[in-house]
């Protein structure tokens, strides 16, 4: 009797043994599947989430053009898609697109400026907005109206 509960703890101890390896390496599988499905849901989520900044944006365009609010593509057109400060074309396509819904805009990128900002009393109104490069526009709001403009170069071209 004791003999077979000795010889019964051995092979016990043995399998254990034996499967050490195996279960270990189940254990690091699993791990690495709920590491792989924690990364996929953190992508889906960031996609979601650029999905529906351009939909707001979308939205808020439309928005405007129903409050009969100026789009920036009417002041460009008033202008001749030229940079109010420097007086150099604008360039459309001076962007890149870096991922779903994300661009990194070129210095030659048209943006609205306000002449008069609107935290300072500005308007929405065609008189107020004009088209400047991205980086002009920048240049004008950290140095005030002393800022010197040159021309910037086009950081991705056609």
């Amino acid at each position: 009797m004791g003999l077979t509960i000795l010889i019964a703890v051995l092979v016990v101890v043995a399998l254990a043994l034996l499967l050490r390896q195996p279960v270990a390496e189940l254990r690091r599988r699993r791990r690495e599947r709920a590491q792989e499905r924690k990364r996929a849901w953190r992508r889906e989520r960031e996609e979601q989430k650029a999905r529906r900044s351009v939909e707001r944006a979308m939205n808020q365009a439309k928005a405007a053009a129903r409050k009969g609010e100026p789009k920036w593509q009417q002041v460009a057109e008033r202008q001749g898609g030229k940079c109010w400060l420097c007086g150099t074309r604008t360039y459309l396509d001076d962007a890149r697109r870096v991922d779903v819904g994300e661009q990194r805009l070129g210095a030659t990128y048209p943006c609205v400026d306000y002449v008069l900002p609107i935290d300072q009393g500005g308007t929405y109104e065609m008189d107020n907005l004009r088209i400047a490069h991205r980086h002009c526009q920048q240049r004008r709001i950290a140095n005030g109206p002393n800022a010197k403009f040159g021309t910037p170069r086009r950081t991705y071209p056609a």
